[in-house]
This record gives structure tokens, sequence and C-alpha cells, in this order.
């Protein structure tokens, strides 16, 4: 009889527990994503903050040097005519050729005198300039370090976005069209999306040929 004939149930994906599988798998290899993501955004962020402070302090460290040369010349040829100067003597010297240059009624009547103050005070700011160029090229340094680190965290992250986004391709045709070997498939590249990603956070000092021949780039200052 018409109406009677034998119902055809068609199966509702929602409650197939393939694909609850593959769209659970989805999302966690979409967060993974993200966070690989950030990571790599941070390590490009900190590669050019600190390439920009190290060359911020060698250049500081450049004009101390060019700054020390002419200083360095000038007492030659100032100590051809008084003799080098004691350290203490030096200090006092030049705590009043400072104070001269700020109130010119404290300047020594002789021109001799006023040279001696001088040359005391090249002495004090060479001292100085040599402390303050190992302050800069730690500093520096110290910057360098921080951008060397990040240079190799970068690649990490970088190919671990590039597998996520395959696998996570091949988990949605798995999605739909239930195939199994998609679904291995994506994820095997997601799960080494996710290696990569632990690897960028935790462990950039490993080894990997691939990687790490990218990654061996140094800036320079």
């Amino acid at each position: 009889m018409a109406g009677h004939g034998a119902e055809v149930e068609v199966p509702h994906s929602e409650n197939d527990p393939f694909v609850k599988k593959v769209a659970l798998s989805v999302a966690l290899f979409a967060v993974v994503l993200t966070l690989a993501a950030a990571g790599g955004k941070k390590a490009g962020n900190e590669m050019m903050m600190g390439q920009m402070q190290a060359s911020n302090e060698w250049n500081r460290y450049q004009a101390k040097v060019q700054r020390e040369v002419l200083y360095m010349q000038e007492r030659e040829m100032l100590e051809q005519t008084f003799g080098p100067i004691k350290k203490e003597e030096a200090e006092e010297l030049a705590k009043k050729y400072e104070a001269a240059q700020k109130d010119r009624a404290k300047l020594p009547a002789e021109a001799s005198e006023r040279q001696r103050q001088r040359l005391a005070f090249i002495t004090v700011k060479l001292a100085e300039y040599e402390d303050d160029k190992g302050k800069l090229t730690k500093q520096a340094k110290e910057y360098e370090k921080s951008r060397d680190e990040a240079h190799k965290r970068d690649p990490f992250f970088e190919f671990a976005e590039l597998l996520l986004q395959i696998g996570i391709v091949l988990l949605s045709v798995a999605m739909l069209s239930k195939a199994r070997w998609a679904f291995a498939g994506g994820c095997i590249l997601a799960v080494g999306g996710l290696a990569l990603t632990l690897m960028g956070y935790f462990t950039p000092d490993v080894s990997i040929p691939f990687l790490t021949s990218g990654a061996s780039h140094e800036p320079g200052r």
C-alpha cells in the first residue's frame, strides 16, 4: 500500500562519532595554530626590537670612540706642556673647569691655569668614556643575545603554522568526505606543528637542519 513502504533513515553527521572526532581535532589544532602565530609574532617583534636596541647602543659606542679620539689628541698636546695629572688632582680641577663653564666669572685669570683645568677635565672624561664603553658593549651584546634567541625561535613557529594550516585543511576534508586518509594525514601534520610550536617556546636551541639553516643568519650591527 502506498505510504507504507520501508522508511530510510538518513544518518545525521552530528551524531557520527568520526565526524565528532574530526571536529574536536580541528578545534584543538586551531588553538595550537593560534599559539604558534602568537609565538611567531612575539619572536618577530623581539628580533626587530633587539636589533634596534643593539644598533642604538653600538651607535652610542661609536660616538664615544670618536669623541674619545679627539680628547686623546688634545690631551697629548696639553701634556707636552703640563705633563700628566694625577687622578685626585684631575677630579678637583675638572670640577672647577665645569663650574667655570657655567659661570664665566669663575674662569682663572691666567691662560695656563685654564689650559691645565681643561687637561684635568679631559683626563676625567677619558676615564669616564672607558667605563661607558664597557657598559655600552655589555648592553649591546645583551640586546644581540635577545635578538639571536628570538631569531632561533622564529623558524619553529613559521613551519609550525604551515603544518597546522595544511593539517586543518585535511581535517576539514575528512569531516566533509569522511575520508580516513585525510584524517590521518591531517593529524600527522598537525601533531608535527604542535611539536614545533612546543620546541619554539621551550627548546629553540635544538638543532634541526632544515630549520636552523634558515635561522643561521645574524643581522649586522
